[in-house]
């Protein structure tokens, strides 16, 4: 997904539906959000 000069990968989880903190840390940096930001959101 590209939004102006930010590219962020969306994964496609096939299965079970969920992702790995490890894929997710990834994904959160990409996009400049921070652990604390993300767990607001929740």
């Amino acid at each position: 997904m590209t939004k102006g000069s930010i590219q962020l990968t969306i994964p496609n989880p096939h299965g079970s539906g969920e992702i790995g903190v490890n894929l997710l840390k990834i994904i959160l940096s990409e996009a400049g959000i921070s652990r604390d930001e993300w767990l607001k959101l929740g």
